[in-house]
């Protein structure tokens, strides 16, 4: 433990406070109650942390224009959070959690504060989590340029929670949740922007999903699609603008879908 400590104190000097190009940064460890932290600022930006064991605590906080990120955790108990801060035209970022375990907590936040995409950028957050009772969050604010986002959760094992928060102020973005197992909850919330894409499958018994897209202003059709397979399921799609497309898919026995367009 003591050696997995002190590799982390190095890297944070060396590398996590850097503010240049083409920082790397890369933290593992072994055992119950760790905590490793990346903080970097620059272009060219890559951080990446393994961790083995019980109530561990990951962090990756990134500001510039190039981010990639990634956060492995085996064990239960656990936290990840991916930050993808705001920065002058940022060209890319990608960022990827996965958790393998029971109770853990994955968060990833992009463009804190609406960032300014070049017009060239693309954006891809994945999470990934296999076990019982775990949560995923991703949280996307996006500038005026058109940023083409893709972001997706997938998730297997029984109760658990997957949320998409996602605010444009252009095109082309894509929100994904993939669950499979019983008693698990997807919902996804999407304004302001054209062109959004919000999908939910699950796979189970009891589960519920919620896609809400706001798009008043849109100049292009968002779409929405939510597709269960399972018994007693609940799904419910809301949107508001013009020219939108909603469709609910359910097989088995017991359930409910609702389509509200304004």
């Amino acid at each position: 433990m003591k050696y997995v400590t002190t590799l982390l104190v190095m890297i944070l000097f060396t590398a996590g406070m850097a503010v240049a190009q083409n920082n790397e940064a890369s933290v593992e460890q072994v055992g119950n109650s760790n905590e490793g932290t990346v903080d970097q600022q620059g272009s060219g930006l890559v951080a990446d942390i393994y961790q083995s064991g019980n109530s561990n605590e990951a962090s990756i906080d990134q500001i510039g224009n190039i981010h990639e990120a990634s956060i492995d955790q085996i064990g239960s108990f656990n936290q990840a959070t991916i930050d993808h801060g705001q920065g002058e035209q940022m060209r890319r970022h990608d960022s990827d959690i996965r958790q393998t375990g029971d109770d853990n907590i994955a968060v990833t936040t992009i463009g804190r504060g609406g960032a300014d995409f070049g017009s060239n950028s693309r954006g891809v957050t994945d999470i990934a989590q296999a076990g019982d009772d775990n949560e995923a969050y991703q949280e996307l604010t996006l500038g005026a340029s058109n940023p083409r986002v893709s972001a997706e959760i997938s998730q297997t094992g029984d109760d658990n929670y997957a949320r998409q928060t996602a605010s444009s102020r252009r095109d082309d973005m894509s929100l994904k949740i993939d669950q499979h197992g019983n008693h698990n909850e997807a919902n996804q919330t999407a304004d302001r922007g054209d062109g959004e894409s919000s999908t939910i499958y699950q796979t189970g018994d009891r589960n519920q999903a919620t896609t809400y897209q706001d798009g008043v202003d849109n100049d292009l059709a968002n779409t929405a699609t939510i597709t269960q397979s399972g018994d007693w399921n609940e799904a419910m799609s809301t949107q508001i603008g013009i020219d939108n497309t909603a469709t609910i898919y359910q097989t088995g026995d017991g359930n409910s879908a609702t389509i509200s367009q304004q």
